[in-house]
């Protein structure tokens, strides 16, 4: 019995870290994506924009009618996956 418990635990254990690291992971991705895609755009309409808290794409967004194919790519991307993800 305590055996099973141990082994449903450790098995957990490893699915979430596994879920983390994969996470984590996807982030940094679509973070170099996001600069490689959208770094011209981001120089001619958020450039003045502080980093941080999602300012960026929130400002992105804001011009997406107004950026290269790619970029508005990524930034839809993006903005889909912070909305899906529970905060």
């Amino acid at each position: 019995m305590l055996r099973g418990y141990l082994t449903v635990l450790v098995l957990t254990s490893l699915f979430l870290a596994s879920s983390f690291v994969l996470s984590v992971a996807v982030s940094a991705r679509s973070k170099g994506e996001m600069r490689e895609a959208c770094g011209d755009d981001y120089k001619r309409h958020c450039s003045d924009v502080q980093r941080g808290g999602g300012r960026i794409l929130q400002c992105l967004q804001s011009h997406l009618n107004e950026l290269s194919p790619a970029c508005r790519g990524v930034v839809e991307e993006r903005a889909a996956a912070k909305q899906a993800k529970p905060e």
